[in-house]
């Protein structure tokens, strides 16, 4: 039924977008976050209209920050619920001195659709919410004088997009006999919409690496001798080039004449591991070299040392086995919405760190680079989601077909899954892919779609394993016999038989060991929990005190203890979101 496209029906340019911005010798990077101009395209009209012929003006502009999202800052309950398009739009300036490099606008993060103009010419299109994309606009843009940059975003989704939506019109009550679009979501949190994370202008030599593969692994499970797998993808290819390994402190560990290979390995005895709580972070720096030998590019990417294994009832980094403790998780916060907030980043690490928290789930999308590169740091490991959300219908309607969860889904499937392993895939804090949440698993042909997504998976990242996270029960899926680890979310005695507390341990004890017994693999259970009213207690652990909170996870934690297969827990959730 499912046949893979080639690609999405967008126009990407993936020039630049695979490697973290860096500025040194040979790089420059100018980042255009700030207040941009906005205005929110009610009628759906500016396009036609020709908005991003000349700047934004009128009294329906608004300046906005950059990142963030549009919907919390007004006190506009309309900007709040729009469906639909938004503009924003700034200047920037090209120093003189740029006009011989490679220049990029690179986008971090639109959710979930862009169009991007420069000067009123467009320059490209994007769909898709949670991954970088970038732009070349070399010739495009003249150094020494103002440029103005204008982005249209949309939020519409349909099951072409990651996660999936439905469109439809309601009645518009302040227009009476109008109808104005209506989305539907299948997934229980909001839709905050906007830039959400940075917006960089790079400036790279003309011929530059625009991508990188580190690929450590052990010589022997007890050994301590590691080889170390370095791909680059060079712009234009070919050219000689070279690389240093460096430890945590700086002191040379490798180093290979320069070579015009594809790819080479290097050894290294006795490095530092990465392992959970010890953020232990080499330094690959790849040079490139022109004809005479001399440098005309440089990149430092960071990289750990660490094995990830799974057996029957383990999950195994450095082959230590190692219990998942920590939370489900949202971008959310006040205000900004999803927009990136490095002062949220640093606490919410610590409030990790302060309740005991070792791991962490991206649910459901993956979360910015600044988070996977400073968990990398922290030593917290990632579980890293695809926005595979919203495949279900609690109405039980055939869900997996052409005009829902199609073809078209499916291809845009596996080139998020390729994107997110080309970004985050030298991450070591990331030991495991969830490939979706909570799909209707139980439908005949899920069993093809996500055949195709896991394979397309392995076969972008050998290394690690794959989970898919499961609310049907076990004899119902169709699918999780394809991943590593089996993921279950669980909420008996909140969702069912709520507050019946001696029905807890006997239901949950025997739904996990009917996942084990069938499959044979470890369980992590990946949501758990129970909902409450801060403040509000009750003498006998009524629903929505805290104390209803308390008896309902302890007699989880109970079951979860005496299983040996089970591998680790995750509270639904870290913190409130929307």
């Amino acid at each position: 039924m499912f046949k893979p496209q080639t690609s999405p029906q967008t126009l990407t340019a993936a020039t630049g977008a695979g490697l973290h911005p860096q500025a040194n010798a040979f790089r420059d990077c100018r980042n255009l976050d700030g207040l941009w101009r906005f205005r929110v395209d009610w009628n759906d009209e500016g396009e036609d209209a020709g908005w991003f012929k000349q700047p934004l003006r009128g009294r329906d502009v608004f300046d906005i920050p950059v990142p963030s999202s549009y919907n919390d800052l007004f006190a506009d309950t309309a900007i709040r619920d729009h469906v639909g398009r938004v503009w924003y739009e700034c200047e920037f300036f090209i120093p003189i001195g740029w006009e011989r490099k490679s220049l990029h606008l690179r986008f971090d993060a639109v959710t979930h659709h862009a169009i991007v103009w420069l000067d009123g010419a467009e320059i490209g299109r994007h769909s898709g919410g949670f991954l970088p994309f970038a732009f070349d606009i070399t010739g495009r843009a003249a150094a020494g004088r103002m440029q103005r940059l204008t982005v249209c975003v949309d939020n519409r989704l349909d099951f072409t997009c990651l996660p999936g939506g439905e469109l439809t019109t309601r009645p518009d009550g302040s227009r009476p006999g109008e109808e104005r679009p209506h989305q539907i979501i299948h997934f229980d949190f909001f839709n905050y919409s906007g830039i959400h994370r940075p917006v960089r202008l790079l400036a790279l030599p003309e011929t530059h690496l625009r991508g990188l593969q580190i690929v450590p692994r052990r010589e022997g499970r007890e050994a301590d001798t590691w080889s170390v797998s370095i791909t680059p993808a060079i712009h234009p290819a070919p050219c000689r080039w070279q690389v240093v390994i460096r430890s945590p402190d700086g002191a040379l560990l490798a180093e290979h004449e320069p070579t015009s290979e594809s790819s080479l390995s290097l050894p290294v005895r006795q490095p530092q591991l990465w392992q959970p709580g010890e953020g232990n972070l080499h330094t690959a720096e790849i040079t490139l070299l022109d004809d005479a030998g001399a440098p005309i590019d440089r990149y430092e990417e960071t990289f750990g040392f660490r094995t990830v294994r799974v057996t029957e009832t383990e999950f195994l980094i450095n082959e230590r086995p190692f219990y998942f403790r920590g939370f489900g998780k949202h971008e959310d916060a006040e205000t900004h919405g999803r927009g990136l907030d490095l002062a949220h980043l640093v606490h919410d690490f610590s409030l990790l760190k302060w309740i005991g928290a070792n791991s962490v789930r991206t649910s459901h999308y993956p979360y910015s680079e600044e988070f996977v590169r400073f968990a990398d740091r922290q030593g917290i490991v990632v579980i890293d989601e695809m926005p595979a959300v919203g495949f279900n219908d609690f109405r039980d309607t055939p869900i997996f077909c052409e005009e829902k969860v199609g073809s078209a889904t499916l291809a845009r499937h596996l080139a998020v899954a390729r994107d997110l392993i080309a970004r985050d895939g030298n991450r070591p804090c990331v030991v495991m892919w969830s490939i979706g949440n909570e799909p209707a698993s139980h439908q005949p042909d899920a069993a093809a779609y996500f055949k195709a997504v896991a394979e397309t998976t392995r076969a972008a990242d050998p290394t690690r394993p794959i989970t898919l996270v499961e609310d049907r029960a076990p004899d119902q899926t169709l699918v999780s016999h394809l991943v590593d680890v089996i993921c279950v979310n669980r909420y008996i005695g909140w969702y069912s038989f709520t507050a019946q507390y001696d029905r807890i341990e006997p239901e949950l004890e025997a739904d996990l060991r009917a996942w084990h017994t069938r499959f044979r693999k470890p369980v992590l259970i990946a949501e758990y929990g129970a909902d409450t009213v801060p403040g509000l207690h009750g003498v006998c652990e009524e629903f929505f005190t805290e104390e209803f909170q308390i008896a309902t996870l302890r007699r989880y934690h109970r079951v979860f203890d005496r299983l040996p297969f089970v591998t680790g827990e995750h509270v639904w959730n870290f913190a409130d979101f929307a």
